[in-house]
Protein backbone atom coordinates (compact mmCIF):
# COMPACT_ATOMS: atom_id res chain seq x y z
CA UNK A 1 0.00 0.00 0.00
CA UNK A 2 2.15 2.68 -1.52
CA UNK A 3 0.26 5.33 -0.28
CA UNK A 4 1.28 4.81 3.55
CA UNK A 5 4.91 5.27 2.29
CA UNK A 6 4.58 9.12 1.47
CA UNK A 7 5.46 11.07 3.78
CA UNK A 8 3.06 13.50 3.62
CA UNK A 9 0.06 10.38 4.18
CA UNK A 10 2.36 9.44 7.12
CA UNK A 11 1.93 13.13 8.81
CA UNK A 12 -1.93 12.72 8.25
CA UNK A 13 -1.47 9.81 10.22
CA UNK A 14 0.18 11.47 13.37
CA UNK A 15 -1.81 14.50 12.92
CA UNK A 16 -5.10 12.45 13.02
CA UNK A 17 -4.35 10.24 16.31
CA UNK A 18 -2.71 14.01 17.63
CA UNK A 19 -6.45 15.51 17.41
CA UNK A 20 -8.03 12.57 18.99
CA UNK A 21 -9.40 10.38 15.81
CA UNK A 22 -8.13 6.99 14.43
CA UNK A 23 -4.87 7.30 12.39
CA UNK A 24 -6.80 5.65 9.21
CA UNK A 25 -9.25 9.22 9.67
CA UNK A 26 -5.69 10.68 8.46
CA UNK A 27 -5.78 8.82 5.05
CA UNK A 28 -9.15 7.29 4.29
CA UNK A 29 -9.93 9.96 1.23
CA UNK A 30 -6.73 9.31 -0.05
CA UNK A 31 -7.74 5.54 0.24
CA UNK A 32 -10.99 5.45 -0.97
CA UNK A 33 -10.28 7.58 -3.54
CA UNK A 34 -8.35 4.90 -4.95
CA UNK A 35 -10.53 3.09 -7.30
CA UNK A 36 -7.91 -0.22 -7.55
CA UNK A 37 -7.59 0.34 -4.13
CA UNK A 38 -11.04 0.62 -3.08
CA UNK A 39 -13.47 0.00 -5.44
CA UNK A 40 -17.11 0.01 -5.60
CA UNK A 41 -17.33 -1.69 -2.20
CA UNK A 42 -14.38 -2.89 -0.42
CA UNK A 43 -14.75 -6.16 0.89
CA UNK A 44 -13.70 -7.47 4.54
CA UNK A 45 -10.31 -8.56 3.72
CA UNK A 46 -9.83 -5.12 2.52
CA UNK A 47 -10.24 -3.33 5.08
CA UNK A 48 -8.80 -5.84 7.17
CA UNK A 49 -5.62 -5.09 5.04
CA UNK A 50 -5.71 -1.57 5.20
CA UNK A 51 -5.91 -2.20 8.77
CA UNK A 52 -3.12 -3.78 9.19
CA UNK A 53 -0.75 -1.45 7.05
CA UNK A 54 -1.65 1.50 8.78
CA UNK A 55 -0.36 0.00 12.08
CA UNK A 56 2.46 -1.32 10.52
CA UNK A 57 3.16 2.17 9.53
CA UNK A 58 1.96 3.66 12.80
CA UNK A 59 4.46 1.24 14.99
CA UNK A 60 7.30 1.90 12.80
CA UNK A 61 6.89 5.47 13.80
CA UNK A 62 6.83 4.28 17.39
CA UNK A 63 3.20 4.54 18.10
CA UNK A 64 1.63 1.63 19.74
CA UNK A 65 -1.88 -0.20 19.50
CA UNK A 66 -3.96 0.93 22.39
CA UNK A 67 -7.01 -1.62 22.26
CA UNK A 68 -9.28 1.37 21.51
CA UNK A 69 -11.83 1.83 18.50
CA UNK A 70 -12.84 5.19 17.40
CA UNK A 71 -15.23 6.43 14.87
CA UNK A 72 -13.52 7.16 11.02
CA UNK A 73 -15.41 10.12 10.06
CA UNK A 74 -15.73 10.88 6.30
CA UNK A 75 -15.60 7.39 5.37
CA UNK A 76 -17.11 5.08 3.13
CA UNK A 77 -15.61 1.87 3.25
CA UNK A 78 -14.84 2.22 7.10
CA UNK A 79 -16.64 2.57 10.52
CA UNK A 80 -14.45 1.88 12.87
CA UNK A 81 -10.92 2.17 13.26
CA UNK A 82 -7.87 1.62 16.10
CA UNK A 83 -6.36 4.18 18.39
CA UNK A 84 -2.46 4.23 18.85
CA UNK A 85 -1.01 5.77 21.86
CA UNK A 86 2.08 8.55 21.59
CA UNK A 87 5.91 6.74 21.62
CA UNK A 88 7.25 5.96 24.77
CA UNK A 89 9.58 9.16 26.26
CA UNK A 90 13.32 8.39 25.70
CA UNK A 91 15.18 7.49 28.47
CA UNK A 92 17.05 9.91 30.29
CA UNK A 93 20.47 10.78 28.78
CA UNK A 94 22.68 10.12 31.42
CA UNK A 95 23.42 7.03 33.90
CA UNK A 96 22.53 9.19 36.65
CA UNK A 97 19.75 10.39 35.24
CA UNK A 98 18.57 7.24 34.97
CA UNK A 99 19.38 5.80 38.37
CA UNK A 100 17.54 9.37 39.84
CA UNK A 101 14.99 8.31 37.92
CA UNK A 102 14.86 4.84 38.83
CA UNK A 103 14.73 5.95 42.83
CA UNK A 104 12.20 8.07 42.04
CA UNK A 105 9.99 5.01 40.48
CA UNK A 106 10.81 3.01 44.18
CA UNK A 107 9.79 6.28 46.13
CA UNK A 108 5.98 5.89 44.65
CA UNK A 109 5.90 1.91 45.79
CA UNK A 110 4.39 0.53 49.33
CA UNK A 111 3.62 2.32 52.28
CA UNK A 112 6.19 4.95 53.95
CA UNK A 113 8.26 2.15 56.08
CA UNK A 114 8.34 0.13 53.26
CA UNK A 115 9.92 2.72 51.30
CA UNK A 116 12.34 3.37 53.93
CA UNK A 117 12.92 -0.29 54.20
CA UNK A 118 14.27 -0.28 50.30
CA UNK A 119 15.89 2.61 50.62
CA UNK A 120 17.94 1.11 53.67
CA UNK A 121 18.35 -2.38 51.20
CA UNK A 122 19.18 -0.47 48.12
CA UNK A 123 21.90 2.33 49.37
CA UNK A 124 22.95 -1.01 51.26
CA UNK A 125 23.61 -3.36 48.19
CA UNK A 126 25.30 -0.22 46.53
CA UNK A 127 27.93 0.56 49.33
CA UNK A 128 28.77 -3.75 49.28
CA UNK A 129 28.91 -3.15 45.29
CA UNK A 130 31.20 -0.38 45.53
CA UNK A 131 33.16 -2.08 48.30
CA UNK A 132 33.47 -5.57 46.55
CA UNK A 133 34.95 -3.30 43.56
CA UNK A 134 37.50 -0.81 45.82
CA UNK A 135 35.04 1.84 44.76
CA UNK A 136 34.71 4.79 47.15
CA UNK A 137 30.45 5.20 48.14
Amino acid sequence: MDVLNHPDQQAALLTAEQYGHPALSGVVQAIEADEILAGPVANVRFRQAVGVAVRLAMESMGWSTTGRRGPVRGATQFKRAERYGPPLQADPASPGDRARAAFEAVERIGDEEERAQTARDLLLALAQMRQAEDRVF
